[in-house]
C-alpha cells in the first residue's frame, strides 16, 4: 500500500533492479518493471510501493542541488 509522501531538494534518479513498483509522484501514478526507470526533480512529492504484493529492489541515485553563493 502507499505510504506517506517524499519532498527533498536533490534530484532522483531510480531504476527498477527487481520486481514491479508503483511510483506516486504528485499524484500521477505509473508503473514500472525490471530495468524501467525515472528522473525527477527536487521538490516533487514522490512514494513508491510494490504493484502486485511482491518484494521489489531500486538503485536509487540523488543529485544534490548545485552549490549558490546566494545561500551562503
Amino acid at each position: 500500500a502507499p505510504g506517506d509522501y517524499f519532498a527533498h531538494a536533490e534530484d532522483e534518479f531510480s531504476y527498477v533492479l527487481d520486481g514491479r513498483v508503483c511510483l506516486d509522484l504528485d499524484g500521477e501514478v505509473t508503473e514500472l518493471g525490471v530495468g524501467d526507470s525515472s528522473y525527477y526533480a527536487g521538490g516533487v512529492a514522490h512514494r513508491t510501493w510494490s504493484a502486485d504484493g511482491a518484494p521489489f529492489r531500486l538503485l536509487i541515485v540523488k543529485q544534490r542541488p548545485p552549490h549558490s553563493a546566494a545561500t551562503d
